[in-house]
């Protein structure tokens, strides 16, 4: 079974149901074949853990959690670091292992699993230190132990008060990011009226405390467990009575999330909004908030706008959608004349490709040839490809000398094989462009100005030396 059979619902599926049809003598060597391979890997314990418990699970439930603590004692018992590409894999066997106490533990056995959950609670330190967690993939995993605690304490029962306190000491104690689902879930075990009443704590908390933002914070994942806007507004009033950008950009995002989009939308068409990263975060936001009232004028009105404020191929398509077939061919005789005399080459050619136009396309790149040195790297070699396949090589062969001579310039010499490669499509591309229009260096000429130019660049010219 390949890779992406492997990772998709459908190939799931298909094994679920290929294991589900073997003989039990079959399945049971599989297991245990599995079970003795993963004692060599790295985190092969969590596997066998997994396994252990899912064939024990009628014992004693303190011999299920006694054998699940040992599983995550032996990932703590780690003496090397782990580093960014191991740490996918110290995460996934965190996951197995509380996927092993979810299944095994939290029915028949909740004051177990609570217990483990609150063990795993106070080392969270040591599971995260010594770890390169870059991609967040382990402190997610961590994540789920609040959830688990939850569902656990809702499970046991018993008077909220002292649940109460506990939950305000781990949140309060959170250090490392980890615990907020600890608040933001509590709905999974108090009440709406408990759950105002754990809100009103933090509150007081604030106007108490000489630094309000973590217990404005608690507010607000009290106020999300709640579903309730108007509380996650009110605890951001607290610290902030008349609300930045960034702030009424956050309430209105949550007022749309729970359902609010007419709130949303006062908020978002209302007050002064500067044209910077929160303007354009507006945009987008409100035109989610158009799309869940279904106001397709309101979502015309706005992708005019950004169209016109900056034509760009995927701007293009997002208003296409909402006209009529002969709006639509007006809009392409605009977005062509536009796009043609666009002081942003690589925007205005992106736009031409994507209308058709690639002799204009083509046009365009040769007419501002000596700005492409200021363009971004990776729009360019976006760009290159789409000349590929729409055949123009004049195109490509400008396109490819700004990439060559940008990476040259900066004397990046861990890309020099990058710029090989871009030299030898060079090489390639000239025989179907002979002779270069006046405005562009002659082949020879640039090949002689890059000799100059870059006569020292020994460890690039190496790369395209004749073999």
């Amino acid at each position: 079974m390949d890779g992406s059979i492997r990772e998709s619902r459908e190939g799931r599926e298909q094994l679920s149901r290929a294991l589900a049809a073997l003989p039990k003598e079959k399945l049971v060597a599989l297991i245990l074949e599995t079970y003795d391979v993963a004692s060599s890997s790295p985190h092969g314990r969590a596997v066998q853990s997994n396994i252990e418990a899912a064939a024990f699970i009628s014992s004693a439930p303190d011999a299920r959690t006694a054998g699940l603590r040992e599983a995550f004692e032996s990932l703590l018992g780690r003496e090397h670091f782990i580093g960014y590409r191991e740490s996918a894999q110290y995460a996934s066997a965190i996951t197995t292992l509380l996927y092993a106490l979810e299944n095994t533990l939290l029915d028949d056995a909740p004051e177990e699993a609570l217990r483990l959950c609150e063990w795993m609670l106070e080392r969270e330190e040591e599971f995260l230190s010594g770890v390169d967690d870059s991609d967040g993939e382990v402190g997610d995993a961590l994540r789920r132990v609040s959830i688990l605690w939850l569902m656990a304490a809702a499970r046991i029962g018993g008077p909220s008060r002292g649940w109460m306190d506990r939950i305000e000491a781990y949140a309060e104690g959170d250090r490392f990011g980890v615990r907020d689902g600890i608040l933001r879930a509590a709905n999974l075990l108090f009440s709406s009226d408990e759950l105002v009443e754990l809100y009103e704590r933090f509150r007081q908390k604030a106007y108490l405390s000489s630094d309000r933002i973590p217990p404005v914070i608690h507010m607000e994942q009290v106020a999300i467990a709640l579903a309730d806007p108007e509380r996650y507004e009110g605890a951001i009033r607290l610290l902030a009575p008349e609300p930045n950008e960034l702030f009424r950009l956050d309430i209105a995002r949550t007022y749309l999330e729970f359902g609010r989009p007419d709130r949303a939308e006062a908020i978002l068409t209302s007050g002064e909004w500067g044209e910077n990263l929160s303007g354009y975060g507006r945009e987008s936001l409100l035109a989610e908030v158009y799309e869940a009232q279904g106001n397709r004028q309101g979502l015309r009105a706005l992708f005019e706008k950004r169209f016109h404020e900056n034509p760009t191929a995927e701007h293009f398509d997002t208003l296409e959608q909402l006209l009529d077939e002969e709006e639509q061919k007006q809009l392409a005789k605009d977005a062509t004349a536009q796009a043609t005399s666009d002081k942003d080459a690589v925007r205005g050619a992106t736009l031409l490709l994507r209308l058709g136009e690639h002799q204009q396309a083509e046009d365009l790149i040769v007419k501002r040839s000596a700005q492409l040195s200021r363009a971004f790297y990776g729009s360019l070699l976006d760009l290159a490809p789409a000349f590929h396949t729409a055949q123009h090589p004049l195109a490509e062969i400008i396109i490819y000398r700004a990439l060559l001579t940008d990476l040259l310039e900066r004397g990046y010499s861990k890309a020099y094989d990058h710029a090989a490669d871009y030299y030898r499509k060079l090489k390639r591309l000239e025989h179907a462009v002979p002779t270069c229009p006046p405005q562009i260096p002659s082949h020879e000429e640039y090949h002689r100005t890059l000799r100059e130019k870059f006569s020292r660049k020994r460890a690039f010219w190496q790369r395209v030396a004749p073999k």
